[in-house]
């Protein structure tokens, strides 16, 4: 999604280092389902409450200008031994904590009278927000139900503590509770979970609170008597579970769930508690929630230490874990009323003396529940402390700053993606001294925000912005005319008729173009879907045109008369509703065909040089298009890769789904990849590489006359190779790929398509090759390895590939290697210190050689040969920033301690030509290719033949250069403010 705007310039501190953030509004994520709390416990003591004070605090709560709540889940207590009353609970939480039941025995009638604080929350919570959803949940069985006679646990904790004869009256119990609030007061519960936390060892008899332990294999149980009683209660509630207290306990639980093969089936929803996790677990507990496609809450969690605002905003930092990382629709607190601190609720209070005041948690939430409103998509971006999200419309965008430091911290947020609107942003800000405190609007008038937190603070900036979703527009994807339509076009006194296409041998092989049979001063108009919005990604507009049946007085063009593309650059900011093209002819007919907007101003053209389709690169907007049997097209989009593990380890790649049809297997069902510019199948291109994850077991290539099939595994990383000999001299305009299926909807991965003069697969990186350049990923995440001064530190890759502070070669050295930098050459250096230094100085020992250690997945282990640690990610983080320092390899748990290494595209074996210098300055060709890098802005770069006729000039560049040239010998000059450098180069394919 694209969303236009422009930014201003805020609170500027340039002392202050500054932390460079990207929003990237097209990478969308989850849409919440909205923020809320349990009832438990406070809800059954402040049910008892003054009508008066509670409807203040349920507005306080559900209110959209204050907490803006619409989840709440309701304590379906067990109900304790009545011998324990004001006893073990009261005494280690309160009175809070003796949650009634609603049946005393088994043999006993259903008390409906009990609960009444919690129920009178609730339905006052109902009134205020029509739109609050439900969810049931059990801490614990009624006691008679338990071995222990306990509805606190067992002894030990770690025993399940429900009698298994007591399995079927235990769900009984829970779906007669849930019945009785639809039929008596119009609730029912969207999900109902039995379990809390049950496969801890928390739980024990006469403890604190309502508990109760039930390992994998009993909820497996649980979970089957419970779901056939649902489904014949005529409720519409589903199961969710398993709300277990860590991520890794979830994971461990999910995985079990999965193991078991009818379980999954029985779920309508995946809870977990965050209490504890890494962020490389929340990753790990998204991915496979994928797997099982249900909804996703983090259902309950609290501070993990501290006091005061200090703890207050590390829970606020949770929040972005969760919600960046694991990536929930629902984030839920567990208290929001508490005596005694102010760190486990919202509003502190006295609930004998009903007494409350509202405390710094509370606009701490507030920076977010209020702002980032049910509906919303939480958006893409680079960085732990940013939160971004975008409204349903498009209209508005949020983003939350975050500074838990003592310090004051600059952000600069780079929205280069976005592009203009004159407008202002507001802007809300919780400090020690400000509670959620509306400061003065800022004009909206630059594309990088510079702003600057201060120390232990939040900010909330909520942005206008104009909605261009690209992914909307057909032009964007490539119009032709193969489906005979042409409703975007329109001319008064113009014939518009779409014929079949008589010139396919040139530039343009589509079988049908448009023809505009008209007159000087007719012009044609074409009429875009909607409004849309230019910027740096969508700005050239591309239009393949010929021209016949001319009549004129002057001369006739030639290049009129043969396809071309003409390229009209529509600027940035311009908000477009139609084109207007026009003839200078007197009378003619002109062809038109292939109309797109992106962001590449050269002209497509036929070319030798294979494009790498890595669907990385950012710089515009893909304009694949797929076209099934009956010719009518459908896009697909680019997608995060849901599998790092293995031959790919890109973070982006295509997907689509087969079409609804009743058969497959011709190459006529298909999708059909579309190419910017043709490229003719030289002896440099014979071999087209697509690396491919499919269900299916055969796959399908087909471009013109040619075709070929392939079988490949099921459901695994492949790189298939297909041999374009019967093609060679030919070009190639488009590529169908057929996986074969017997059913529909099954979802394709495609990834890494080039064409090359190598015919054999790519496969693990199982060797080194010298003089390549590698990126090296990270498998806790994909990001790669980057200079950072004198350190490493990992960053999302430049999807260009033209970083050489991202490009690593590996220098062998008796079986081991020097890692280098392409940037300057400074080598990887293990200092004794946790943290990997880079160094100009050639070591004698061997601190700056490593064993690079193959797992046999596609990761290795990079070991230092100094001290034997692995390179490994500080704090398991999987944002960009975290340093790089070594660690023992232990046991289990070393995520963040393996790597992918993947070759940079566009290099072959051995192409590096290095003419390196002390001056800041250095050359590199490979494939075709001529790069440039400094320590500084390049000024000027000049190649020249050796005759020293000057070829190409480039002026005011950054601080790289790249120029693709045929192959030959030449002369380069290169200069910066402060020096000069001259060589020699061979450039060779």
């Amino acid at each position: 999604m694209n969303i236009v705007l422009l930014f201003a310039c805020l609170s500027l501190h340039a002392q202050t280092p500054t932390d460079n953030v990207k929003i990237n509004p097209e990478i969308q994520y989850q849409t919440m389902e909205g923020w809320g709390s349990s009832l438990c416990w406070w809800a059954n003591m402040v049910g008892k409450w003054d009508d008066a004070k509670i409807d203040a605090i349920v507005n306080m709560i559900t209110a959209q200008d204050k907490l803006n709540m619409n989840i709440f889940r309701y304590n379906i207590g067990g109900g304790d031994d009545p011998a324990h009353a004001d006893g073990h609970m009261v005494t280690g939480k309160g009175k809070r904590a003796e949650m009634p039941g609603f049946k005393a025995s088994a043999e006993s009638d259903y008390d409906w009278s009990a609960d009444a604080p919690q129920r009178k929350i609730m339905l006052k919570i109902k009134e205020k927000r029509p739109d609050a959803v439900f969810e049931a949940f059990s801490n614990s069985a009624p006691y008679w139900m338990t071995y222990s006679g306990c509805s606190a646990g067992n002894d030990p904790a770690s025993a399940d503590n429900l009698k298994p004869e007591y399995y079927d009256q235990f769900c009984d119990y829970l779906i007669e509770v849930c019945k009785h609030y639809k039929e008596v007061y119009g609730i029912e519960f969207k999900t109902l979970e039995p379990f809390n936390e049950s496969t801890s060892s928390y739980w024990g008899y006469k403890g604190s609170q309502e508990g109760c332990h039930f390992d994998v294999a009993s909820q497996i149980k649980v979970l089957r008597i419970l779901s056939e009683k649902l489904k014949a209660s005529g409720l519409k509630t589903v199961i969710s579970a398993s709300d277990e207290t860590s991520v890794g306990a979830s994971i461990n639980v999910l995985n079990a769930y999965k193991a078991t093969p009818d379980i999954i089936d029985l779920l309508g929803q995946f809870n977990t508690h965050t209490y504890s996790g890494t962020n490389s677990e929340r990753i790990q507990l998204r991915e496979l929630v994928k797997t099982i496609k249900k909804p996703f809450w983090m259902s309950e969690t609290g501070p993990s230490g501290g006091s005061g605002l200090a703890s207050n905003l590390g829970l606020a930092q949770k929040l972005f874990d969760d919600l960046r990382h694991m990536r929930p629709q629902a984030w839920i607190d567990w208290q929001l009323m508490e005596e005694w601190n102010d760190t486990w609720c919202l509003i502190r209070c006295n609930f004998a003396s009903q007494e409350y005041n509202i405390i710094k948690n509370y606009y701490v939430r507030m920076q977010v529940t209020r702002f980032i409103k049910q509906g919303y998509k939480i958006i893409d971006t680079n960085h732990e402390n940013v939160l971004a999200a975008i409204n349903p419309e498009g209209t508005e965008m949020v983003a939350v700053l975050l500074n838990t430091s003592g310090s004051e911290k600059t952000f600069a947020l780079d929205l280069s993606l976005f592009g203009h609107r004159d407008d202002k942003a507001k802007v809300y800000r919780t400090t020690a001294t400000d509670n959620c405190r509306l400061l003065s609007s800022i004009p909206i008038d630059g594309k990088i925000l510079n702003y600057t937190l201060s120390d232990q603070s939040m900010v909330t900036l909520i942005l206008p912005v104009v909605l261009a979703n690209y992914a909307d527009y057909a032009v964007t994807r490539g119009i032709t005319f193969e489906d005979g339509k042409s409703e975007q076009f329109s001319g008064e006194g113009n014939s518009l008729i779409v014929k079949k296409n008589d010139q396919r041998d040139g530039l343009n092989n589509s079988e049908y173009a448009l023809t505009v049979a008209g007159k000087r001063d007719q012009p044609v108009v074409f009429t875009l879907e909607k409004p849309f919005y230019t910027s740096e990604r969508a700005r050239y507009f591309h239009m393949m045109m010929r021209m016949s049946d001319i009549t004129h007085q002057g001369e006739i063009d030639p290049q009129s008369l043969v396809w071309k593309d003409y390229v009209m650059d529509l600027g940035t900011d311009t908000r477009l509703t139609k084109i207007t093209l026009g003839s200078t002819y007197d009378s003619c007919v002109i062809w038109l065909d292939n109309l797109c907007i992106n962001a590449k101003k050269e002209e497509r053209a036929i070319t030798e040089l294979s494009p790498v389709l890595d669907f990385e690169t950012t710089d515009g907007i893909p304009t694949y298009t797929l076209i099934n049997k009956k010719d009518s097209a459908f896009s697909a989009q680019i997608v995060d890769n849901p599998d790092y593990a293995g031959l790919n380890a890109m973070g982006h790649l295509f997907q689509y789904t087969l079409p609804p049809f009743s058969s497959f297997g011709s190459v006529n069902d298909t999708m059909r990849l579309h190419l910017d510019s043709p490229l003719r199948v030289t002896d440099n291109t014979r071999y087209l590489h697509v690396m491919v994850k499919s269900p299916s077991t055969r796959i399908y290539f087909q471009s013109g006359d040619w075709s070929l099939r392939k079988n490949i595994p099921a459901n695994k990383w492949v790189d298939v190779v297909a041999d374009m000999n019967s093609f060679m001299g030919k070009v190639l305009y488009d590529l169908a790929i057929s996986p074969y299926s017997s059913s529909a909807g099954v979802t394709v991965y495609l990834d890494n398509i080039c064409f090359n003069n190598d015919p054999l697969a790519r496969t693990y990186v199982d060797e080194i090759e010298a003089n390549m350049p590698y990126l090296l990923l990270s498998r806790n995440g994909g990001n790669v390895i980057e200079v950072s001064g004198d350190q490493l530190m990992q960053s999302a890759f430049d999807a260009t590939y033209s970083s050489p502070a991202q490009q690593w070669e590996l220098v062998p050295s008796d079986g081991h290697y020097a890692i280098v930098s392409r940037q300057d050459d400074r080598r990887v250096t293990d200092n004794g210190s946790y943290f990997l230094a880079l160094s100009s100085t050639l070591a004698t020992d061997n601190s700056q050689l490593f064993d690079i250690q193959w797992l046999g997945d596609g990761y290795a282990k990079i070991l230092s040969l100094s001290t034997g640690k692995a390179f490994d990610v500080q704090g398991a983080s999987t944002s960009p920033g975290a340093l790089i320092g070594l660690w023992d390899y232990g046991t289990s748990g070393n995520i963040h301690r393996q790597w992918a290494l993947h070759k940079v595209p566009g290099f072959t074996d051995n192409q590096i030509q290095r003419t390196d210098s002390d001056s800041g300055i250095r050359f590199f060709a490979a494939n075709g290719q001529l790069q440039v890098y400094a320590n500084e802005t390049l000024q000027l770069v000049e190649i020249y033949k050796p005759d020293g006729t000057l070829l190409k000039k480039v002026q005011n560049a950054s601080d790289a250069v790249s120029v693709q040239l045929p192959d030959g010998l030449y002369i380069l000059r290169a200069a910066t403010l402060t020096q000069e450098q001259r060589a020699k180069i061979l450039i060779e394919q």
